[in-house]
């Protein structure tokens, strides 16, 4: 981030009056790039250190069952996705001057802004579609299930990205020397967004058929959160280009917009990990027995495949001294036990839920 800091005021080859001029020539007004641009881009840079300490915590105690139970690799790749995204808005929100390498445009704009927003939106999609075919459709989502929704998506953004890329220019995004900012060709800038609409729809489809699930494991609620967070941050984003298309032009609207981003991709990996991270930090053992004992009164044993160590006195539910009875599974129950191979004996590898999440 300190070297994003350091190119934000790196001086334009143009004068601050013949980049005025210029643009008022095309009859817009142009705030300059100031103090403001550069506190937005500490304070928003600072917000993703805090939020990476969590994630490097998480990352470290990631075999603390509840936390392992957030799919560590996958919470991972979304921050990275977020660091991503906002290092394209320092670019096309007009956070600093198009001069140097901030005048690669289409750098900027399709492999950090639109593939880090796209990767984030996958990511979501991706959670919905685990929870929609385990819960809803009562299969499994490991092996080819798990890998091959990842390779797909994977694809078709490197694909988008690299058809993008070698697209002309003219019909694309540009750089515009006379002015040195970036600009978009409307067909491409409105196909972007609808391509972003269409993940978001997909993800809604989803939502609405898993809307009833009740799980252990609050994974529903916390999706759900993320979802109408995004959603309201796409929303912005496509008003945004479409009242105000020159709004990095304007030092209020580029300063709006930037934080909108930041606060969505920093909210979403909190509420991933903030609650589980915060039980391991202050009450470990004790929300460790908690949550175990929840899973198992949970009474979704089929989605969840508890595998009952009833013969083990050293169970961790054992040593909670509960007076709940424990059932073994019957066998048409253990038809799901490659998903989730999750036991409640102390020794073992307990809650594997990486197998969807």
């Amino acid at each position: 981030m300190s070297t994003a800091l350091a190119l934000s005021k790196r001086a334009p080859k143009l004068s601050e009056a013949d980049r005025i001029k210029g643009i008022a020539d095309l009859g817009k007004t142009l705030e300059p790039v100031g103090v403001t641009d550069t506190v937005t881009i500490a304070v928003s840079a600072s917000l993703y250190g805090v939020t990476g300490l969590l994630v490097l915590y998480a990352l470290i105690h990631r075999n603390y069952r509840p936390i392992r139970a957030k799919n560590m690799p996958l919470t991972t790749v979304m921050y990275i996705a977020c660091i991503v995204w906002f290092l394209g808005d320092i670019a096309t929100n007009g956070l600093v001057y198009n001069v140097g390498v901030w005048s690669k445009c289409k750098l900027w704009v399709i492999w950090f802004r639109d593939l880090g927003g796209y990767l984030y939106s996958s990511i979501v999609l991706l959670r919905a579609h685990a929870l929609n075919r385990i819960f809803i459709q009562r299969k499994s989502f490991t092996g080819w299930a798990y890998y091959m929704p990842i390779v797909i998506l994977a694809a078709a953004l490197l694909i988008f990205c690299l058809t993008v890329q070698l697209i002309s220019d003219e019909l694309t995004v540009s750089y515009l020397p006379k002015l040195e900012i970036c600009h978009y060709v409307e067909g491409f800038k409105w196909g972007s967004l609808a391509l972003l609409w269409l993940v978001w729809f997909a993800s809604l489809f989803y939502y609405i058929k898993i809307r009833h699930i009740q799980t252990a494991f609050n994974e529903f609620r916390e999706a759900l959160v993320v979802f109408f967070i995004a959603f309201t941050t796409l929303l912005e984003t496509s008003l945004v280009h479409g009242i105000f298309p020159t709004y990095p032009l304007n030092r209020t609207l580029r300063t709006i917009t930037t934080y909108v981003d930041v606060v969505c991709g920093n909210i979403s990996v909190w509420v991933f990990l903030v609650y589980p991270v915060f039980k391991r930090i202050f009450y470990r053992e004790k929300y460790e027995h908690e949550w175990l004992a929840k899973l198992a009164r949970d009474g979704l044993q089929r989605e969840y495949q508890i595998e009952m160590n009833r013969s083990a006195n050293t169970s961790d539910f054992a040593k909670m001294g509960s007076g709940h009875q424990l059932t073994s599974l019957s066998s048409n129950d253990r038809t799901y036990a490659t998903d989730y191979h999750i036991t409640l004996d102390s020794n073992s590898e307990i809650a594997n839920f990486s197998s969807y999440r």
